[in-house]
């Protein structure tokens, strides 16, 4: 653009930025405008910085190629490797047989075909349509490499000085490849002398070439361009006649274990809920921003799980923007009469009806439903408070955690067991047999460390069916603490201590809605610089939404 900022009578959404060197001086002379436009999603995290060092709310969101469909209907893919606009004195270091068969492909037109405006579109779709079909595309133009990871083709992607669309010195590497490079198998030839990059050439599996790394990264990328996209209705109806929503998941890795969550959020029958909540709702108790923010923590870390949101009162239409972005998100509709009629707690439909009018129930349900539903279906249970904080592929199954550094009560809020655990089993038997109608917590902490007292006295297996494992891992502030801990500034010795335990110990953290719903929601301001705040903004998906 000649000038900028633009004209008045434009109003653009700033998405998918890239700001280059030469042009750094000019931009930062119109913060105040950037400012109006906030927040700014940034190609690369070269230009995040940017925006960070003036202080502009902005995020990562990739680039706009990454929303490339695939061309080719069928999908049907060749064994064609494409080497495209790579230095000729790098080919030396593949083995002899990829250089005699790959095809080779430039993105360079000369001439009139320069000029050629139509011809420039045909020529760049029939290069997709190669792509799309190929084994495997070998590069150094990061925009043959981007499209190709949006529409699943494996990528190996050269890193070096000289790049031939522009940028990377001797020393230092393009920064319009910053952050973008996980999501390929890179060669980095500024970490690797030439042998080590010929070595890791001759020993990548050519034979069966795995798919591109860092799967999450490219649909959170995705999912918060197609999130700022859908807010205009005029665009997401186009990507809807037109093909683009809902976007297909890439491959996934073979052997690589597929999650089921489930989250439960009930309110009462005559409760009207909108996912549409922001920070000005006044009333937390409906699904808000904070919610939202618990499942896409789930999708973070495990970009293809199958999440069930067991509730009676959401729609399917309030997850839309998670499966268009590719995720795997349903609504459950639940009936308690049903789940217990032949399970091990039957006789409890004998007083159902009186326990829906407790002043507990609102609790209650949830602990049953969520032994009813672990045990019937198995799978990683967790409250819509909680936050993951990490992959949870090596945590040990019948995992559940302790409330606090004495080891005296077990809790719920998260859960991840096999079906038909028998410690569950136990647990629905022991909710139906005392079900006490006055105890808030006698039905779900409770219940669950009286089981587990009794059963590994009973059980020379019993660390086989229940895993409790250590305050830290879920619960590493304690509810009577977490306000003070987490939603507001600490001195700097304990958020590094606490930042430490988050990384190193912790699988997921729970916020504790009941003390600190509000928090976020109205005139209770999410403070900056807590650990709350980094909590609740770092494992986004829709990163696009900042709080």
């Amino acid at each position: 653009m000649a000038s900028w900022p633009p004209p008045i009578n434009l109003d653009p959404v700033l998405l998918s930025i890239h700001i280059d060197k030469a042009a750094r001086e000019k931009w930062a002379n119109h913060i105040e405008y950037l400012k109006t436009r906030e927040p700014i999603g940034c190609r690369d995290s070269a230009t995040l910085d940017f925006m960070t060092k003036h202080d502009v709310k902005s995020y990562l969101s990739g680039c706009m190629t990454l929303m490339m469909n695939n061309p080719n209907v069928d999908k049907q893919v060749t064994d064609n490797i494409y080497i495209v606009d790579v230095n000729p004195k790098l080919l030396t270091l593949f083995p002899l047989k990829v250089q005699t068969n790959a095809i080779y492909v430039t993105h360079r037109l000369v001439g009139r075909g320069m000029l050629d405006k139509f011809g420039r579109f045909k020529a760049a779709y029939a290069r997709l349509q190669k792509y799309g079909s190929a084994k495997l595309v070998i590069t150094q133009r990061v925009h043959s490499a981007l499209p190709c990871v949006g529409m699943g083709t494996p990528v190996i992607f050269i890193n070096s000085p000289r790049m031939p669309g522009g940028g990377g010195t001797k020393r230092m590497s393009s920064p319009r490849t910053s952050g973008l490079t996980p999501l390929f198998h890179t060669l980095d030839l500024y970490k690797m002398g030439k042998m080590k990059a010929k070595k890791w050439l001759h020993e990548f599996p050519w034979d069966d070439i795995p798919p591109n790394p860092n799967m999450g990264l490219m649909m959170r990328m995705r999912a918060t361009i197609w999130n700022v996209i859908r807010q205009k209705q005029v665009f997401r109806d186009a990507g809807k006649k037109f093909g683009m929503i809902p976007m297909l998941p890439p491959v996934v890795m073979s052997g690589k274990r597929k999650q089921l969550f489930h989250l439960i959020f009930t309110t009462s029958n005559n409760t009207t809920v909108g996912v549409a909540s922001t920070q000005n709702t006044t009333q937390s108790a409906y699904f808000n921003w904070r919610h939202r923010r618990a499942v896409e923590s789930i999708f973070y870390h495990h970009p293809t799980a199958d999440v069930i949101m067991h509730s009676n009162t959401l729609s399917q239409e309030e997850f839309d923007a998670f499966t268009e972005a590719g995720y795997s998100i349903k609504v459950q509709r639940f009936n308690l009469e049903e789940l217990l009629t032949d399970s091990v707690a039957e006789k409890f439909t004998n007083v159902l009806e009186r326990a829906k009018n407790g002043r507990y129930w609102y609790s209650h349900e949830t602990e049953l439903l969520r032994f009813l539903i672990l045990y019937k279906w198995g799978g990683v249970y967790l409250d819509t408070d909680v936050i993951i904080v990490r992959p949870l592929d090596a945590l040990v199954m019948n995992s559940i955690g302790w409330q606090e550094n004495r080891n005296a009560t077990l809790n719920g809020a998260f859960m991840m067991f096999k079906k038909g655990n028998l410690f569950l089993k136990a647990c629905l038997i022991e909710f139906a047999k005392s079900y006490d109608f006055n105890i808030w917590a006698g039905s779900g902490p409770g219940l669950l460390t009286r089981v587990w007292r009794r059963y590994k006295k009973g059980y020379t297996n019993a660390h086989t069916q229940l895993h409790p494992m250590h305050y830290q891992a879920f619960y590493m502030f304690h509810y009577s603490k977490i306000r003070e801990q987490c939603f507001n500034k600490v001195s700097t010795d304990a958020f590094t201590s606490n930042m430490k335990i988050l990384k190193t110990k912790a699988y997921a953290v729970h916020l504790n809605s009941t003390i600190t719903g509000a928090v976020g929601i109205g005139d209770d301001k999410l403070q900056n610089t807590t650990l709350c705040s980094y909590l609740l903004n770092a494992f986004c998906v829709f990163c696009n939404e900042i709080y």
